[in-house]
């Protein structure tokens, strides 16, 4: 076979790849959960700071 008939098949198969991409709701929601505990200990930290003052 020649090169050149079996690239159209391939970049068919990586097209089918790139429709099939992974939900990632679950990433999201993770991703702001742990920025929530993060801007809270932050948001604690300075209270403690001011408060002090």
């Amino acid at each position: 076979m020649h090169p050149r008939t079996e690239q159209p098949e391939a970049r068919r198969e990586t097209g089918k790849n790139a429709e099939h991409e992974p939900v990632l709701t679950g990433t999201f929601v993770s991703v702001l959960l742990v920025g929530a505990v993060i801007t809270a200990c932050w948001l604690g930290v300075l209270y403690l700071f001011i408060s002090r003052n």
